[in-house]
């Protein structure tokens, strides 16, 4: 099991985690502070907006998201191996 958060907000829970090289899939059981991303979500889901338009949310809305493990351990970005 792992969580998603952004900043101290726990966006999401992902069960039954599958990772890749490339990407991780999983069950996704979003919370009620998921709906704050809304705008997120469907920007980054439509491949014409994100290719062509400017994000309809604040940039902040992109910094400070990481996911944590069972244990309470935030795992490390692919970006800082």
């Amino acid at each position: 099991m792992l969580k998603l958060f952004h900043s101290s907000n726990l966006v999401c829970v992902i069960r039954n985690e599958l990772h890749d090289e490339l990407a991780m899939t999983g069950d996704v059981d979003l919370t009620p502070q998921a709906a704050t991303y809304k705008d997120v979500f469907a920007f980054f889901n439509d491949p014409e907006k994100r290719t062509k338009e400017d994000p309809p949310f604040a940039d902040e809305l992109l910094e400070n998201w990481f996911v944590e493990n069972e244990d309470g351990d935030a795992l490390k970005s692919m970006h800082q191996q």
